[in-house]
């Protein structure tokens, strides 16, 4: 026959057995750890949310950080992109800035200009008798003056109308 703390006995020859009649301290002790193991429970609880909580927030800040390192990235990436199509277009205009310093230099020779004149645009080198001389100290425009001075009396005689008449 087997005897335990709680009084049972185990077995088939069991007689009637004793039961212990309820102790208060015994059933105080007994409050008293069913209540610690509830705070014990509960405080666990609270520790695994805060480390939950604690963990989410640094989840979020990664991803934020992440994101914002995302898109400065793109940012840096675009800069690169405008800067490299920059600058491919500054070897390409000063290709064809040399090409036109070029085209200049052969176009101001005076051989150039005189090989397109004669060629290009019918010209000839004058002789003797196709030059004309003539003497520039009298005045070829005087007509040209008189002309004005008659159109500018027409306008005074209506200037001198208009004063009397006002």
């Amino acid at each position: 026959m087997v005897v335990k703390e709680f009084d049972y006995v185990n077995g088939n020859t069991a007689l009637n057995p004793k039961r212990k009649v309820n102790d208060p301290q015994r059933d105080k002790q007994y409050e008293d750890l069913k209540k610690s193991k509830i705070d014990r429970d509960r405080r666990l609880k609270e520790r695994q949310k805060r480390n939950r909580r604690a963990a989410t927030q640094v989840i979020v800040m990664l991803f934020v950080l992440g994101i914002a390192t995302i898109w400065r990235d793109v940012k840096v990436y675009t800069v690169q992109a405008q800067l490299t199509q920059i600058n491919s277009d500054i070897k390409e205009i000063s290709a064809e800035n040399e090409s036109l310093k070029a085209d200049i230099l052969k176009s101001s020779s005076l051989d150039t200009i005189k090989t397109t004149a004669e060629s290009k645009l019918g010209m000839i080198i004058p002789g003797d008798g196709d030059v004309l001389r003539t003497n520039s100290n009298e005045n070829y425009f005087a007509t040209d003056v008189k002309d004005k001075q008659v159109t500018n009396n027409g306008w005074g005689l209506l200037a001198k109308i208009k004063e009397f008449l006002f």
